[in-house]
């Protein structure tokens, strides 16, 4: 959304912006997506003024061909984390006292500061992005994030929405929760609203059907002399049987610091784990950690759930707030204890932040949990709150075989956590891996393959050789059996039509050289490859000379450990 963040003259005071038109049009073939939007603001102040356009971005969204013009000429913005944009929002909107604004922000941003917006005048901002929309096992789940304009104090005056929707899956079925509404016209919608108080994200769900394990592959390469780029996205499928399903135990970890309290967090969190408990397996064992500087453990060890449940309720209920957040020993206490090799272990940990006490370097959290855990136990992380480190709790979660699940304003916390709580119980592959057969595949991200749940998809992107047809196979296990399944894909010789592919795979490998030049403290030649990826792909990255400054910053400190 855009809003007003300098004034012409300092004596006065601004208007917000209204929003006089947004349109949308969605394009959605195989689960990719292309959405384009034109937004008509219309300045009803008679002088001109400055603003910072932002649209939140989703942190599970793989994104790219970010494209934004005002009126029709093309604009440059950055992508930034949560806190940054709260950063540049909170220096450069001096006239706004839209605070509110801070809190629909999520936890990436795409931001534009707009120069002038003429008094009395209409401004057109056109705004094209591609990505995969949230795809479950035969649901899948597109978000066009509103609540920002909510946030602006804005209604919409003309809102529309054109979707048209092409799978080579068969599609079951249509409907828009957000809403209100079923679908039925050939996998169309066509949505029209006046004076739209957008108190809720515009959002769409559509199921698809297929036996087992969902495999599908896209390619792009424009000469046949160099190497293509694939993207490969694996549903599962597979439903595991009633005695397939062993005893596990669980480890709940409850974040009970300072700041959980005064945001009043801490009622989401303790409704999460109460779903938690009530959806434990009467052959499962479990525990609850809450932590801040110190740790209250509930039971002092793995407790049988027939005979604690109410207990712990009452001890859910009966936890308060104190300071400090140290993460990294409350997951060493949840690991200490040996893992019985016939009862997997699952840490579940509820959390609105990062350390702040104790160990509070985050590559050394990781490194602490990694050799304390040896890939034994399985970390899933439950987010609430809009001030999350992301990044630091993605790599604790998918380092250690979890997934991750940031609630949202306004979610409906019973659905996020048993979403969640269903990926959790019951994981369909594991010790995941892909053979290609007769492709040569390089760079491919994630380089470590995680397990697979029901309710998701995993998306791998990479670069090939060669091309023809070939037999791809995935292989794991489930229930200690292994298992595997097949898929007959072509890689292309020559394709053009997914063209967003090289951008996309480039903002993965940034990703992962940021990784690397974080994990080993350095980063010159990491550092010259991030900045070629920037300028030969047009990848959006974190600002290049914060990238420069942390390399410098390590290098000085390692010339200063070679002194002492």
């Amino acid at each position: 959304m855009l809003t007003i963040t300098r004034l012409q003259r300092e004596d006065k005071r601004a208007v917000p912006l209204r929003i006089s038109s947004y349109q949308i049009n969605v394009e959605i073939k195989n689960q990719l997506s292309r959405t384009e939007i034109e937004q008509v603001f219309v300045n009803p102040n008679n002088f001109e003024v400055k603003g910072l356009y932002l649209f939140p971005l989703a942190d599970d969204a793989m994104i790219s061909n970010i494209a934004l013009s005002i009126e029709d000429k093309r604009m440059k913005g950055k992508i930034l984390t949560a806190a940054q944009a709260r950063g540049v929002y909170i220096e450069r909107a001096q006239h706004s006292e839209n605070t509110p604004i801070l809190r629909y922000i999520g936890t990436r941003a795409y931001a534009v500061q707009v120069d002038q917006i003429p008094a009395n005048r209409e401004l057109r901002i056109r705004f094209a992005y591609s990505q995969m929309p949230s795809v479950g096992s035969v649901l899948a789940r597109y978000t066009h994030p509103l609540s920002l304009a909510k946030a602006t104090q804005a209604c919409i005056e003309d809102f529309r929405v054109n979707v048209n929707i092409k799978s080579d899956l068969d599609i079951q079925s249509l409907c828009l929760p957000s809403h209100g509404m079923v679908v039925n016209d050939k996998w169309r919608i066509d949505y029209a609203e006046t004076d739209l108080d957008p108190d809720k994200d515009f959002a769409f769900e559509y199921t698809v059907s297929d036996p087992d394990f969902g495999i599908g592959l896209i390619t792009h390469r424009e000469n046949a002399d160099e190497d293509g780029y694939f993207m490969l996205f694996i549903s599962p499928r597979y439903k595991r049987q009633m005695p397939d399903i062993v005893a596990r135990d669980f480890i709940f970890v409850l974040d009970r610091s300072e700041s959980m309290i005064t945001a009043k967090k801490i009622r989401r969190a303790k409704e999460a784990l109460h779903y938690c408990i009530d959806n434990l397996a009467y052959r499962d064992r479990f525990n609850i950690l809450a932590f801040n500087s110190d740790i209250e453990d509930a039971f002092g060890k793995l407790s049988d759930v027939r005979s604690n449940r109410e207990k712990a309720h009452a001890f859910i209920e009966g936890i308060e707030e104190c300071a400090g957040t140290d993460i990294n020993e409350v997951l060493l206490t949840a690991l200490r204890e040996n893992p019985l090799p016939n009862r997997p272990r699952i840490i579940v940990l509820l959390t609105d932040g990062c350390p702040t006490t104790g160990v509070r370097d985050e590559s050394q959290i990781w490194e602490n949990i990694a050799e304390a855990n040896a890939k034994q136990t399985r970390i899933f992380v439950f987010g609430i709150g809009d001030d999350l480190n992301t990044r630091f709790l993605d790599k604790l979660a998918a380092g250690n075989g979890g997934t991750h699940h940031y609630l949202v304003p306004n979610e409906d916390i019973k659905v996020a956590v048993s979403s969640l709580f269903r990926k959790i119980k019951d994981p369909v592959l594991v010790n995941t891996e892909i053979d290609f057969a007769d492709i040569d595949t390089e760079y491919v991200y994630p380089q470590e393959l995680p397990n697979l749940f029901s309710h998701e998809q995993l998306t791998l992107v990479g670069r090939y050789k060669g091309h023809g047809d070939t037999l791809l196979k995935l292989r794991g296990l489930i229930n200690r059996e292994p298992h595997e399944f097949t898929k007959d894909v072509r890689f292309a010789k020559i394709e053009s039509r997914f063209n967003f592919l090289p951008q996309l795979w480039a903002q993965c490998k940034t990703a992962a050289l940021m990784d690397e030049m974080e994990r080993n403290r350095s980063g010159t030649e990491l550092v010259k490859e991030i900045t070629r990826l920037g300028e030969v792909y047009g990848v959006l990255t974190p600002d290049t000379e914060w990238i420069q400054r942390m390399s410098d910053h390590w290098t000085i400190g390692r010339q200063n450990a070679v002194v002492r």
